[in-house]
């Protein structure tokens, strides 16, 4: 027993004499800070971006003359489903007009995510036009 207690008393001698401290986390912790920065700086990079998109969408079908028309009396424009909703590289946009008793939707069309090219979405026969064909 006395063994044990001396033994004892000298592993607690050296840990309690011993001057080193652990190691230096500041450097860590830091980093650490400026990594959760960084992803909260792409989030609204993304959002900000996505938003961007969304909002230059809209404009591009309100400006089409068969919208652009209507677009002055009670109507409206809104996003049904966007790439990241429908897996597809199309946001799918609805123009719709409000007759203040119900929204009559008149005109279905996917804008294309990277080129932004517009087309006319029939969905009565599920087919989907070039706006010169659907003009013609």
């Amino acid at each position: 027993m006395t063994k044990l207690l001396k033994t004892t008393f000298l592993l607690f001698l050296a840990l309690v004499s011993c001057k080193e401290e652990g190691p230096d986390i500041s450097f860590a912790k830091e980093h650490a800070k400026m990594h959760l920065q960084d992803e909260k700086n792409t989030v609204k990079v993304a959002i900000d971006s996505e938003t961007e998109i969304r909002s230059k969408v809209m404009k591009l079908v309100q400006e089409l003359p068969e919208v652009k028309d209507k677009f002055e009396k009670k109507a409206g424009i809104s996003i049904l489903e966007s790439p990241k909703e429908n897996g597809k590289n199309y946001y799918w946009v609805n123009f719709y007009e409000d007759n203040s008793i119900i929204f009559k939707t008149e005109y279905d069309f996917f804008v294309y995510q990277n080129s932004f090219e517009i087309k006319f979405y029939d969905k009565k026969n599920k087919k989907i036009y070039s706006l010169e064909e659907w003009r013609n």
